[in-house]
């Protein structure tokens, strides 16, 4: 490896770890909760998906 190969993929690392500072600062607050008018439910949507569980997730509270 050179010595620019070794800055520029040092200089992406620290692109992609500032891209995530804003995600790691917010997650710890709280959900926003919105007002309900009546329109149409995205649950069928999301049943149709079918989506699985992530592997290293928490469990859901109930």
């Amino acid at each position: 490896m050179t010595k620019s190969h070794l800055a520029h993929l040092a200089a992406k690392g620290l692109l992609v770890l500032l891209a995530g500072l804003p995600l790691t600062s917010r997650a710890g607050e709280s959900l926003i909760v919105v007002e309900d008018r009546g329109g149409t439910s995205a649950l069928p949507y999301y049943e149709a998906l079918n989506l699985q569980p992530r592997v290293n997730s928490p469990a859901r509270p109930q």
